[in-house]
């Protein structure tokens, strides 16, 4: 065996004995360690785990490699990779001690630099890197001076220092660059982004990510590739790009699943992207997933993630939110890094301003008294001070008025909305705050440029909502009730709004659909551009400018017209039902009627209906007389009071608990036959016109051997309609999406997912199709009618944007989709659908043939189980 053939031997063995065989006939031959060395740098910018591997066999080049030092530098990096910090800053040492030449003596130390700095010792590790850049330039190597200098720029940023870390990385790129160092210029580029990234230009940090990455692609170096990447998505997150970030990072994860230090980034990053969405649940996945790599991560990324998952809990759980963000401002002062140590005490004062405004009043000033540049902080801890000040009855005027300078001057256009709410807690006359803060709520809603930010972007925000609607409510005028239903009206499902605003269903032009999106990107690109600022990683957004705010308005026409045609749709008055301050309110014909029954007290009392409502599950011959008994109180409550003052057939746009409300059974209490029509948004309705007889008709089938009644009810519509298409398959009904149908209808098991309800799904043997896959697709559809358990169930994890497969074909633009809201009985289902059908064809209008089908099903079945579980739903037609 050659020398050449030793190391791609030594990279196969799996036993020590295979080692053994392949070094011996090399003792001490000149060029094994360079060989064996080089070998390892190549592989450790594109290969983590093939780096460990090889570096395992350090001690046995140590004993029979020329060049003791180079094995020393073996092990250093493997210690490194392993996040083994001292050990490996211990044999970089060792290997700078035993180098013979004195440039080596010098640049093989350096490696001690990185494993110093994230053990903790960033000063030490700063000092040891001037003094080596200092001796290498005096020696006449200043190539190998700026792989020092990147290296002394790392270990900075390891504390955070991203100020400090820019000027050694701006040192070492020409130096490397001159001296031909392409790898060390790429990952200096690379530092040089992560700098600005910490502290700077997020639009800098892109740009040198960019030119890393074409150096890592130039020398194939997959590795470095890949960390230009994370960059990019982080770069991405803080130019408020959350939805691109948390694409680019799941492509990217699976390639470091042999880096923990570098997996702990990714899920720390994708933590970042969904505390940025208000997805908190998930952000809490993320950051939880990390920590379970914590002991090899080095003190601020443990205390980054400590961090982030105290904020993820801040709105469920506040006293473990407050146990995460105290541990990590331990580990922030132990790092030495006071911005984010204020940050987490602020974050703590945040959490207690409702438990204990006191004691949270006193966290914010302590934070406020740590001296840092971080605007962002500062300005998170005034909030939290003047909001446990709002708490305690006192004057919150002179932070509000610090706040809104930081504002001005840094551009935090995010959290303008949090000063006229925390005004409005205080003011005798809170109206005009309540105003002003819904205004900086939409304004900011209409810079988001995704689907996801959209959707959940009114989670932190539906408390001050309610507030302004219970304040509006509460001394009630014809024009507060107008004013409350307009709230109501821009801020619920109106991300459902924008989903139909690209389907069929509201007629604009191209031109008006690319007039609409041009306005929101022009208003997102100016109103989140981050300005140059050493504070923060997190997004630094612009004022939005007089230009574009002039821009908006010439352009406001758009939206007009939009909303002109929503509500020239209506054809009478949707009963609005909204919780306000704990009361539930019934808006309709102008007036808001105060419901005899508490949010507290309906859901303890749909708790027990459902109960009752269930028991056919259990005994299928049950009366349900208990059942109707709780129904008629609750008509009373319901329904009652507003009764006199709707229109039939009766819309109904609820929220909260109020969809899980069996309407028409409360309706049919009081002698009302037709089903209510239910409106996720209240401009929602389908035309009352008798529609056409459906001639382009897809029926998918999961052909459950539980279901026995799958095959009478599939005749039934073959019957009805004579040239309808079967869809068996999940495959074929995919292939279906991209066309257009009259009706829909899909008899089988359904699964709703109540915690990620765009995972609720209908079910075929060769798989699930996901209610997120249907609102994404072309499909183009008038009526959908779902035979299946829980179809018209709605998820409530967003309180503003209820979700489910419901929601899904709404999205789609269809106008009618009758569906379950609970688990729906085989045959009492297939009479159902059966006879509607029927009565379609006969040329019923459709919420008469939904009647028709359930007095059918009542004639047969007495309890409410079975014949009110069927919820028609309206959706938007122009």
């Amino acid at each position: 065996m050659t020398l050449d053939q030793v190391i791609p031997a030594l990279e196969a063995a799996d036993t020590d004995a295979e080692v053994l065989d392949a070094l011996r006939p090399h003792w001490g031959e000149s060029g094994l360690s360079s060989a064996y060395f080089n070998r390892l740098l190549q592989l450790y910018g594109a290969d983590p785990a093939a780096t460990l591997k090889l570096a395992r066999h350090w001690p046995h080049i140590l004993r029979y490699g020329d060049e003791p030092a180079l094995a020393y530098r073996a092990k250093g990096a493997a210690d490194r990779l392993a996040g083994r910090w001292l050990a490996s800053a211990r044999a970089f040492q060792r290997a700078g001690k035993l180098a013979t030449r004195a440039s080596d003596r010098y640049s093989y130390a350096a490696g001690a630099i990185d494993g110093l700095a994230k053990a903790g010792r960033v000063d030490e590790a700063v000092r040891l890197g001037k003094s080596l850049s200092e001796g290498l330039r005096a020696l006449g190597e200043p190539g190998l001076a700026g792989r020092v200098m990147l290296n002394a720029g790392n270990a900075l940023l390891w504390a955070e220092r991203g100020r400090e870390a820019r000027k050694w990385f701006a040192a070492a790129i020409p130096l490397l660059s001159d001296a031909g160092f392409e790898m060390e210029e790429g990952a200096a580029l690379l530092g040089l982004s992560t700098s600005h990234l910490i502290g700077g230009d997020a639009r800098i940090a892109r740009s040198e990510a960019e030119r890393a990455s074409a150096i890592a692609e130039r020398l194939e170096l997959d590795y470095l590739g890949a960390l230009c990447q994370l960059n990019l998505a982080q770069a991405e997150l803080n130019l408020a790009r959350p939805d691109e970030t948390l694409m680019r990072l799941a492509r990217l994860k699976p390639g470091f699943e042999g880096s923990p230090t570098d997996l702990a980034r990714i899920n720390t990053f994708l933590g970042d992207a969904y505390l940025r969405v208000n997805m908190n649940r998930e952000a809490a996945d993320a950051y939880g997933e990390a920590m379970s790599l914590a002991q090899a991560l080095p003190v601020v990324t443990r205390a980054d993630l400590q961090y982030g998952l105290g904020v993820a809990l801040l709105e469920s759980n506040r006293a473990a939110a407050e146990v995460h963000l105290l541990q990590a401002e331990r580990l922030y002062r132990k790092a030495g890094n006071l911005a984010w140590f204020a940050a987490s005490r602020a974050a703590r004062a945040t959490a207690l301003v409702d438990l204990s405004p006191v004691r949270a009043e006193s966290l914010a000033k302590s934070a406020l008294a740590v001296k840092h540049e971080a605007a962002i902080h500062r300005l998170n801890a005034l909030l939290a001070a003047a909001s446990a000040r709002a708490r305690q009855g006192k004057s919150p005027e002179e932070g509000l008025a610090k706040v809104q300078r930081l504002i001005s001057k840094y551009g935090f256009e995010q959290q303008r909305w949090r000063v006229s709410e925390i005004r409005a807690r205080v003011s005798t006359r809170p109206l005009r705050h309540y105003r002003a803060m819904l205004a900086a709520i939409l304004r900011a809603r209409l810079a988001q440029s995704s689907l996801t930010t959209r959707t959940a972007f009114l989670v932190d925000k539906s408390e001050a909502i309610r507030r302004y609607l219970a304040y509006l409510l509460g001394k009630q005028t014809p024009a507060r009730v107008r004013e409350a239903l307009s709230v109501i009206e821009q801020t619920r499902a109106v991300t459902l709004l924008d989903e139909i605003l690209a389907s069929p269903a509201l007629g604009l032009s191209e031109a008006e659909l690319a007039q609409l999106e041009s306005l929101r990107e022009e208003l997102r690109l100016e109103s989140v551009d981050p300005l140059p600022s050493p504070d923060t990683r997190r997004a630094i957004p612009a004022p939005v400018g007089i230009g574009v705010k002039r821009r908006w308005l010439e352009s406001g026409h758009a939206l007009a017209m939009l909303d002109a045609r929503i509500h020239a749709n209506r054809e009478h008055d949707c009963v609005v039902l909204a919780e306000a301050g704990g009361s539930i309110f019934a808006l309709v014909a102008g007036r808001a009627v105060k419901l005899p029954i508490t949010a507290a007290k309906l859901d303890h009392a749909l708790r027990w209906l459902q109960f009752e409502l269930f028991s056919p599950m259990v005994a299928r011959n049950s009366e349900g007389k208990e059942a109707l008994t709780q129904i008629a109180n609750l008509a009373e409550q319901l329904v009652t009071p507003w009764l006199g003052l709707a229109e039939q057939p009766i819309r109904i746009s609820a929220e909260g608990a109020l969809y899980r409300v069996p309407w028409d059974a409360l309706l049919a209490q009081k002698g009302i036959d037709q089903p209510a029509i239910l409106c996720l948004h209240p401009a929602m309705t389908p035309c009352a016109t008798t529609p056409t007889i459906p001639h382009r008709v897809a029926v998918w089938v999961n052909d459950a051997s539980d279901l026995t009644h799958v095959g009478a009810e599939l005749d039934a519509v073959r019957a009805s309609f004579l040239s309808a298409v079967v869809l068996r398959t999940r495959r074929e009904v995919l292939e279906s999406l991209t066309e257009t149908w009259d009706l829909v209808h899909f008899v089988g098991h359904a699964r709703h997912c109540e915690e990620n309800p765009m995972f609720s799904s209908i079910e075929f043997a060769d798989g699930p199709l996901y209610a997120t896959e249907i609102a994404r697709s072309g499909l183009k559809v008038e009526t959908v009618t779902l035979a299946a358990c829980e179809t018209g169930t709605l998820s409530l994890t967003l309180r503003d944007e209820p979700d489910g497969l419901t929601r899904a074909f709404l999205a789609r633009g269809a106008r009618h989709v009758c569906s379950s809201l609970w688990p729906l009985g085989d045959e009492s289902g297939a009479l159902f659908f059966s006879t509607l059908f029927a009565d379609l064809v006969d040329g019923a209008e459709f919420s008469q043939a939904v009647s028709l089908s359930r007095k059918a099903v009542m004639d047969r079945y007495k309890h409410p189980y079975f014949w009110a579980s069927i919820a028609l739903f309206g959706g938007y037609s122009a």
